[in-house]
């Protein structure tokens, strides 16, 4: 192992000191320093981190790879972070960590690499080391610290600069207090080394902490579910375990996408039960940690996106970014198809897609997702959309329906044979019949295919074209059949019957008379002065035997469906 050199570190001059100042100026979230932190022990390849927050200070230790001297002076320079070929690391050691003096004015640190299991030579012999002025570093006595951590930051509270943002102790301990309790498991979600986060908080205002876990189960080269779990304590009340379950497609970066190399990924996580389903939840924009701009969208979109200094917000001008977000569109599209092809993709990740165009009128960066979903949803080469008998279908043969006894009676192969007249094989398929106008709940999905998709939702006065159409399907079907059929009439569609309707279906032939025929109960006339007028066609069975020269309704249809034939086609003898 070397020996730290302290020579050859920036100086800190006026100008210098000034723009650091500035910089620190911009974070709106002075504690957002913390997730600095934690970008910094992923690069070191760190599995697990921990921070403490005491009366006068706050310590943060993690298990990464021990400093070499390359890292050092990166971490006592600016602009200058031996990071910049390591496309796949987050955090810079350069202006990132500067963002801890909001908090401090000196930091100390700690390596004791003999906790790492890697001797390698380059890594630098354990030092200790405490660095004023942003970047001036002297030596200080060793302090040990627990294992496994190899590396160990103190910052001492300091208020009331002119840059810091803190007037008091006060308001400082409380809104880092709240920072670390805020940490979610979420917060490891794109992590590709860090597995443990713990928080300690020892104050004379709080005593608290947490713990946060991730485990990873790759599903595919693409797709990992990802769950993550939190335990948190604060004084008495101790919470219990709650985990949180993801699915995270990846997609890597290549060369014509930003600057070089293919190890970074853009990422998208869809927030899913235990039972795979999709909960839906509006969802910022995450740049390996989450930033303040809302994303437009309903799961969570992650990339090295650019960010403006503070780390806030994302521009959507900005060319990097508009082609990161193209590549996220791309995986999107790839990740349905997958899930399609995992036999997973249902209703549930319908509602979190981006179906409102509208949505992205003020912040565009993600419409590119609007337009591939559309793409893929519109085309008729590959069936996509989900459907109620858990398949899938292209919108071409897809059907919604309005009522669920509708769909029950006419399975998806009657749902064709009704449509094709002699189907060769199952075509057209229900989609779910949670999808309708009066489903709130849905009623954007229902938009989204009635208007975008042009999917016809098959109404009662529909069956009249059908049936007129194909005049061999009832005759095809059971007199158990066609009672299950005209009770569903009896109760779902008395309105249809409303004479004044152009579509109903009085004069359509689907009763069953007598003699063994399919006849209409109506027969559609004019009188002398052009006004429509039904004429009563077929009648109620008579108990008397002989030949009439009416047509009767079956006596045994009639007598399972009384109701209809009397009250709702008001049929008389």
């Amino acid at each position: 192992m070397e020996t730290i050199n302290l020579k050859g570190q920036a100086t800190t001059a006026a100008k210098l000191r000034r723009a650091l100042e500035r910089i620190i100026q911009l974070y709106t979230d002075k504690s957002h320093f913390l997730y600095e932190l934690l970008q910094n022990a992923e690069d070191t390849k760190a599995t697990s981190a921990k921070f403490v927050q005491y009366e006068d200070r706050l310590e943060f230790f993690h298990d990464g790879h021990p400093f070499t001297q390359s890292n050092f002076d990166s971490l006592c320079d600016v602009g200058n972070s031996d990071k910049i070929k390591e496309l796949n690391q987050i955090g810079e050691f350069g202006v990132g960590f500067k963002s801890v003096f909001s908090i401090c004015k000196s930091v100390k640190l700690y390596s004791l690499p003999s906790h790492h299991k890697d001797k390698s030579p380059g890594f630098l012999k354990k030092f200790a080391v405490e660095i004023e002025d942003f970047t001036q570093p002297k030596l200080i006595p060793f302090e040990d610290f627990e294992a496994p951590f190899t590396t160990r930051f103190v910052f001492p509270f300091a208020v009331g600069l002119s840059f810091s943002g803190f007037e008091t102790f006060e308001d400082l301990k409380r809104k880092l207090s709240t920072k670390l309790q805020g940490l979610a498991p979420s917060t490891l979600l794109f992590m590709k080394n860090l597995r443990s986060i713990e928080y300690q908080i020892n104050t004379k205002e709080l005593t608290a902490g947490g713990r946060y876990t991730l485990s990873v189960e790759k599903l595919s080269e693409r797709c990992t579910r990802v769950a993550a779990c939190g335990h948190a304590n604060s004084g008495s009340n101790e919470k219990e375990a709650e985990e949180t379950d993801y699915l995270v497609f990846s997609k890597p970066i290549d060369d014509k996408v930003q600057g070089g190399g293919d190890s970074r990924t853009v990422d998208i996580a869809f927030l899913i039960t235990k039972d795979n389903e999709c909960i839906s939840k509006e969802q910022y924009v995450s740049v390996y940690f989450p930033t303040e701009t809302e994303s437009k969208l309903n799961f969570i979109v992650q990339g090295p996106f650019r960010t403006t200094p503070n780390r806030t917000s994302i521009p959507a001008d900005n060319k990097e970014n508009i082609a990161l977000a193209s590549k996220v569109s791309e995986l999107l599209r790839e990740s349905l198809i997958e899930l399609q092809e995992m036999r997973i993709l249902n209703l549930s990740y319908l509602s979190a897609l981006p179906l409102d165009e509208n949505r992205f009128e003020n912040y565009d960066l993600f419409k590119p997702l609007y337009e591939e979903v559309f793409s893929l949803f519109n085309s008729l080469e590959r069936p996509i959309i989900p459907t109620r008998s858990h398949d899938y279908v292209t919108r071409e043969f897809a059907k919604l329906a309005r009522s669920e006894k509708l769909v029950d009676l006419f399975s998806d192969y009657l749902l064709s044979e009704l449509i094709e007249v002699m189907p060769q094989r199952i075509r057209y398929k229900w989609l779910s019949t949670d999808i309708t106008e009066t489903n709130q709940k849905n009623r954007h999905i229902y938009d989204y295919i009635t208007k975008k998709l042009k999917v016809r939702t098959i109404r009662p006065d529909d069956l009249k074209n059908y049936l007129d159409k194909n005049p061999s399907f009832l005759p095809s079907r059971t007199d158990e059949w066609l009672v299950r059929f005209y009770n569903l009439l009896a109760t779902e569609w008395r309105a249809e019957c409303d004479r004044n309707k152009e579509s109903n279906i009085l004069t359509t032939k689907f009763v069953l008379t007598s003699d063994g025929e399919f006849n209409a109960p109506y027969k559609k006339e004019r009188d002398n002065d052009g006004n429509i007028q039904y004429i009563q066609n077929i009648f109620p069975p008579v108990n008397a035997s002989g030949k009439f020269d009416y047509m009767c309704i079956d006596k045994g249809i009639y007598s399972a469906c009384t109701d209809f034939f009397r009250n709702v086609l008001r049929l008389h003898g």
